[in-house]
């Protein structure tokens, strides 16, 4: 699957192979790796060696899944390593293009291939370790290109995610390292924003006003202190708890009572914040990103070394005359399977999620274009 302004990545294997190619793909769409293979991308009526040697032209990786079956058999698999090697040919020596995935014990013909630092995706204790070489050799470019892309997320898909990028979160990696950035402060017309450089994202300086919840509760009373307004429930008559409690026996019920995520948004985009109008929210991938470990602190901040941040215990994106220092807990667009949000605490550095967490904020992201990034540079 494609993301925009990321480089494609050309999977290439036997047909034979399949089940095995449907687990890859299935896992590079987690961690927002964009690529193409035939049958995904490959429409009806389409012409498909037409676009296979299209595919091959405009892609930036060649992932070439080695196993017995792509090996030895005739096919139009070899036609596609063929072209893969002349492509090679033409890079500089210290560039990455083709990446050899064996998925079993085989050995492959070409010189060119022998002479490339295989990747090794069995027995399948050696998958995870694999896969992670994989999506390191396409994401650790001059750009770190994240996942953009809402996905459905099992908390394990979390966690294979985190140690595969070595994010740094307490309760998942404390050994993570976290990711590099470049940031810049931006002044724009109708707002304030930060552009990171490495990763090709702007972030809003405005956060949800409120914080906004997943819960449904029936009877919110109207008139409350305003930090707690939205937490608090009417559960029988003059008797009031904190949602996501039980109350003299009555579990309070869940789900989304609070201002909609789109109504915010479409609120949001009428405002022209920055002179923008496509905001939308982040993925866990781009919030644990932020995370960045302190080697001198020896613990992880949500921005530490760029001038224009602070360090507030409590931020995330902590920039100067802006609201984001008073939130620490946000939402992603990620969900589980029953549809609930995955966010982030920023004060604890760790994974919410609507069914233990009361309340968090909305903090806006976009993905800017290539023209923008190079009219930055400039």
């Amino acid at each position: 699957m494609q993301q925009h302004n990321a480089p494609l990545v050309f999977i290439s294997y036997a047909k034979d192979d399949i089940e095995s190619i449907s687990k890859i793909c299935s896992d590079l769409d987690k961690f927002g790796v964009s690529y193409w293979v035939d049958y995904k991308s490959i429409l009806p009526g389409q012409d498909w060696q037409y676009e296979i040697d299209e595919a091959l032209s405009k892609c930036r990786y060649f992932l070439a899944i080695l196993s017995s079956n792509s090996v030895n058999k005739v096919g139009y698999v070899q036609k596609e390593l063929k072209l893969a090697l002349n492509k090679l040919s033409l890079y500089p020596k210290d560039k990455i293009y083709l990446l050899p995935a064996r998925i079993e014990n085989c050995t492959p013909i070409e010189k060119e291939i022998k002479d490339l630092q295989w990747v090794d995706l069995f027995p399948s204790e050696n998958y995870e370790n694999g896969l992670k070489k994989i999506i390191n050799s396409v994401r650790k470019g001059e750009m770190n290109y994240l996942r953009s892309v809402s996905r459905v997320l099992t908390f394990d898909d979390i966690k294979m995610m985190v140690k595969t990028l070595d994010y740094y979160l307490t309760d998942l990696n404390d050994t993570g390292k976290g990711a590099e950035h470049e940031y810049h402060y931006l002044n724009r017309p109708h707002g304030k924003v930060v552009v990171d450089r490495k990763t090709g994202l702007m972030w809003s300086c405005k956060l949800s006003e409120v914080n906004i919840g997943f819960m449904r509760i029936n009877g919110i009373k109207d008139a409350l202190i305003a930090e707690y307004k939205d937490m608090i429930v009417k559960v029988k008559d003059n008797d009031w708890a904190l949602e996501g409690w039980t109350y003299w026996g009555i579990e309070i019920e869940r789900a989304c009572n609070l201002p909609k995520v789109e109504d915010w948004f479409a609120n949001y985009h009428q405002e022209r914040y920055a002179d923008y109008t496509d905001w939308r929210l982040p993925t866990l991938d781009e919030l644990m990103n932020l995370i960045e470990y302190d080697n001198k602190r020896d613990r992880a901040e949500s921005i530490v070394t760029d001038p224009y941040f602070e360090r507030v215990s409590r931020g995330i994106l902590p920039i100067r005359d802006t609201e984001i220092h008073s939130a620490s807990l946000i939402w992603s667009s990620d969900i589980d399977k029953k549809g609930s949000h995955w966010g982030v605490d920023f004060l604890y550095k760790s994974i919410i999620h609507e069914n233990t967490s009361l309340r968090a904020r909305i903090l806006p992201v976009r993905t800017m274009s290539d023209q923008e990034l190079k009219e930055l540079e400039d």
